[in-house]
């Protein structure tokens, strides 16, 4: 029993030993993880402190100049509800490798022209991607180098009108479309804000598809009209048809020739459904001058013209190959010389 006693308390002597050398232990672990937690806060805090001193680094670094722009303490927005609704379609284009590490500041407004903008900014100028706002509702979104839009972006004008593409130092400049609050639209090339090489512009009443020079259908191009489907096909010249081209009308008529000023002038042929093919000269699209035209039955009218009509001398040419001279005016013969009219 004294043994059992003796045992007992050596084993609870043993067993509060162990408890307390366990507690000690846990103490001494909760003392060093309290080191541990003020070592990671003192990391963290150190860190942070890092990360203020860095961007106050980078805003002393890239921020404009106060004479310049100064931090505007609002959400930059537009008051016109037909700029937000096209900022509400997202514009889509790449991130550029080189923009990636740009500092980005908080919005600045222009002491100037108090036009507001928030983005990257590099050595005190807007560069990398950003978005300004103008005091009239007009944005620009987009990319910038310095100080000027560079790159890919959209302008919205305050009146709705927008033109997203390629930019080069502020103007419109690649590839780029510009869509007008009305609907019609210009999507191809632009040098310096304007129209220039390859496009496609859409209006209300027609298509055109071709080339542009300064800002307008110059060289060559396919013009379509939407309302009957018929079309000009050929070169143009500061904006109007002209030179020489193909005009192929709604029904099946056809013009192959020369044109001044948007309208049929000089040497063409025209050729008409019912097989009849009128070649000669044109003065403001009507048949004027000398030509030839050329019935379905194999007759033919060679001579003068005026105003679409036959005016003046002119022989007609049988199937038989007969030959009669005669005198019209106004497209009727004057002077009989066989039994037939050929009034166009």
């Amino acid at each position: 029993m004294g043994c059992c006693q003796s045992d007992t308390r050596t084993m609870k002597n043993e067993y509060k030993g162990l408890t307390v050398k366990h507690v000690d232990n846990r103490y001494q672990d909760q003392q060093s993880l309290s080191k541990i937690v003020k070592i990671q806060s003192y990391v963290r805090g150190q860190k942070d402190r890092d990360i203020v001193k860095q961007l106050k680094h980078q805003y002393q670094e890239h921020a404009p100049s106060t004479q310049v722009a100064v931090p505007y303490n609002k959400a930059p927005q537009t008051d016109r509800i037909q700029v937000q609704q096209i900022l509400d379609i997202k514009y889509n284009y790449p991130i550029r490798n080189e923009f990636k590490d740009l500092v980005k500041l908080p919005p600045y407004i222009f002491k100037i022209t108090k036009a507001v903008y928030k983005g990257q900014w590099l050595n005190g100028k807007r560069h990398g991607r950003g978005i300004q706002f103008w005091q009239d509702g007009s944005v620009y979104q987009g990319e910038w180098e310095n100080d000027k839009a560079n790159g890919n972006g959209r302008l919205i004008h305050a009146d709705g009108d927008y033109y997203e593409g390629q930019w080069i130092d502020d103007k419109a400049q690649g590839k780029g479309k510009f869509v007008h609050i009305d609907g019609h639209q210009y999507q191809g090339d632009w040098i310096e804000d304007l129209q220039h090489g390859y496009g496609i512009e859409e209006q209300k009443n027609f298509i055109y598809e071709g080339q542009f020079v300064n800002g307008l259908k110059h060289i060559k191009g396919k013009l379509t009209w939407k309302q009957d489907g018929s079309y000009y096909e050929g070169q143009f010249e500061n904006g109007i048809i002209q030179g020489f081209g193909t005009y192929y009308y709604q029904n099946g008529k056809k013009y192959v020739g020369n044109w001044r000023y948007s309208k049929m002038n000089g040497y063409g042929e025209l050729y008409y459904p019912n097989k009849k093919i009128y070649k000669g000269n044109f003065e403001n699209d009507q048949k004027f001058g000398q030509g030839e035209m050329i019935y379905p039955d194999g007759k033919i009218y060679i001579g003068q013209w005026r105003n679409n009509k036959q005016n003046g001398e002119g022989i007609v040419i049988t199937t038989d190959g007969r030959k009669g001279k005669g005198f019209w005016q106004d497209g009727i013969r004057i002077k009989i010389y066989d039994d037939q009219d050929y009034n166009d």
